[in-house]
């Protein structure tokens, strides 16, 4: 597999304690419209906290639209892969 060129996309980040975050959500493009999400996250928080993630990407003509939720305890380090296949 061959990868194209990264497209860095700011993906706004909530959770229930008001707690707002930006990360860099890279997206890598396969061949045959197969589709790589690569997420590093790094986490000062000691709570365990709720994040709400919603993904709108007009680079696929909204087509895709990610709505991911995580429950994190205490992590600092967290690579999360989802792969989607057309």
């Amino acid at each position: 597999m061959k990868y194209d060129i990264p497209i860095s996309i700011f993906v706004h980040l909530r959770n229930v304690r008001k707690y707002s975050c930006m990360f860099s959500f890279c997206i890598y493009l396969l061949n045959k419209c197969k589709i790589e999400f690569i997420l590093l996250c790094i986490y000062n928080i000691i709570h365990i906290i709720k994040i709400y993630l919603i993904l709108q990407c007009q680079y696929l003509k909204n087509r895709l639209i990610l709505i991911f939720r995580q429950g994190i305890k205490t992590a600092h380090f967290n690579v999360i892969i989802i792969i989607f296949y057309y």
